[in-house]
């Protein structure tokens, strides 16, 4: 397991970089250019927080990433390159702390235009470094000395194409750091904040055979199984063997509910899946081997409406759908 985790994040590793190296070469010829989406802020930290989750137990080190409680969670902006830049930064944590600490912190100051002011502040106990001005530090192919590519790797790059990717954005990055004291960056830009989705409208005299549930599992045994559960219970049912797949399914079709396996990266699937236009109150229900109580709690409230634990038992499965789909209880909505 050790040694598959160890894979998965060298792979994780070389795909940022080259990512990184096609970034910075659509940047240097103009090419790029914002993509504002409505997603999802916490489903984005979430899915930050698994990717690191790996990089912070291989090295003993504590890991945080907290989000002011008052802040909106849907929002409209560019999350492709915001998390672009928020994954460089954590890379450079990772990469120069050897113990101690991590974190990420979230806060935001609502604007008169109706813009939201949001501020990622990425601090590290790491080696850190003497002050240096801001042309040498965000310059391409930057190290802060000749030792640091031996020690360490990469190519430098990181932090112009963070620098850059921001500033497209219309923000800003700013830095302060102290040799053997650790570092801070501070990551600021504005987004829009998007009003919740109203809870969906419920016909509280439903009959299985008015819903279509969207099966997510890659396994085509469980897959199997449990369409063949859903189809007796009188369930309309359309299966998918992967996330992308899932993701474009419910951005082409209306889905009443999903019952979504739950791999290593299960959680942040949900969260892309509450991002998507029309699935914010989604009924999303995981099936895992292990109850994972915190999940939810730390995806607040983008996270699965219910989870199962595998192997799914019949009569759950048919009172889970029941309750959320057929005779929610009173005052709740299909999808809370």
């Amino acid at each position: 397991a050790q040694y598959q985790q160890t894979a998965a994040g060298s792979a994780r590793d070389m795909m940022r970089m080259v990512n990184g190296i096609l970034t910075l070469t659509e940047l240097q010829a103009g090419r790029l250019s914002v993509q504002p989406q409505v997603f999802s802020l916490r489903g984005v930290l979430d899915t930050l927080r698994q990717q690191f989750l790996g990089n912070a137990q291989s090295k003993g080190l504590a890991f945080s990433i907290d989000v002011a409680s008052e802040l909106p969670d849907r929002l409209d902006g560019d999350a492709g390159k915001l998390m672009q830049c928020l994954e460089c930064l954590l890379d450079n944590a990772f990469k120069f702390t050897h113990d101690g600490a991590v974190r990420v912190r979230v806060v935001g100051l609502p604007q008169a235009d109706g813009h939201l002011h949001l501020t990622f502040i990425v601090s590290d106990s790491g080696i850190g470094f003497a002050q240096l001005d801001e042309a040498t530090l965000y310059q391409r192919f930057f190290q802060v000395d000749g030792s640091t590519t031996r020690e360490y790797g990469g190519l430098g790059i990181g932090l112009a194409i963070c620098r850059q990717l921001i500033e497209l954005l219309g923000g800003r990055l700013t830095h302060h750091s102290e040799p053997r004291k650790g570092s801070r960056f501070q990551l600021e830009v504005a987004v829009i904040a998007v009003p919740p989705e109203p809870a969906r409208a419920v016909d509280l005299h439903r009959a299985p055979q008015d819903c279509t549930v969207l099966l997510v599992e890659d396994n085509c045994v469980t897959q199997l199984v449990l369409r063949g559960m859903l189809l007796k219970l009188g369930y309309r049912v359309k299966v998918a063997d992967s996330g992308p797949t899932a993701l474009a399914m419910l951005q082409e079709g209306a889905f009443d509910a999903v019952l979504l396996d739950v791999p290593e990266d299960g959680f942040s699937l949900c969260c892309q899946i509450r991002a998507l236009p029309g699935c914010g109150e989604l009924p999303v229900i995981a099936l895992s081997d292990a109850l994972q109580g915190s999940a939810r709690q730390h995806c607040h409230g983008v996270g699965p409406t219910e989870q199962l634990l595998k192997p799914v038992r019949f009569e759950l499965l048919q009172a889970v759908l029941q309750r959320r789909l057929l005779c929610p209880l009173e005052g709740e909505s299909a999808g809370s």
